[in-house]
């Protein structure tokens, strides 16, 4: 990594600086994310794996990064592959070869660039959410041409 590219990833402590992201936009901690509270429940009797729980600890031994239709299709819309969504270990990068202050480096670069697709994939998923409720029809209300009066005191029995 260049001096000027860790400079827009470190402050002057070296610490990793999170204000100040690549793409100009502020990327939410987890502390900030609000759970969507209208997701459907689980289909079949398992749970969906969304943008949203994919990084849990239920689902780590699960052969699939999501199952979620709408969150496959966000990856797909901007080409981002679901295993490029899950958080990499400092180990699964490391080398002899390399220093581990430089380690370090690339593993805080390439987290910001993950945090940052995730985003965009949730704000895709959002979109798609979107779109559907603007394509589902109105209820319409079927109105009897014929009334019926329950109180009619007029009928025969």
């Amino acid at each position: 990594m260049t001096t000027s590219n860790a400079a827009r990833f470190f402050d002057t402590s070296g610490c990793l600086n999170l204000s100040r992201p690549t793409n100009n936009t502020r990327i939410p901690s987890a502390k900030q994310h609000k759970p969507n509270v209208n997701r459907p429940g689980p289909i079949r009797g398992q749970a969906q794996i969304d943008l949203y729980n994919f990084d849990h600890i239920d689902f780590i031994d699960s052969q699939y990064v999501l199952t979620s239709p709408r969150s496959l299709e966000a990856c797909a819309r901007l080409n981002v592959k679901p295993t490029a969504l899950l958080p990499k270990k400092l180990a699964d990068i490391s080398s002899e070869k390399v220093r581990y202050s430089t380690l370090v480096d690339v593993h805080d670069e390439m987290e910001i660039e993950r945090l940052a697709k995730l985003q965009h994939c949730r704000e895709e998923r959002e979109k798609i959410i979107q779109e559907e409720e603007l394509k589902r029809p109105l209820s319409t209300k079927i109105v009897d041409p014929k009334p019926s009066y329950v109180n009619d005191r007029s009928t025969n029995r």
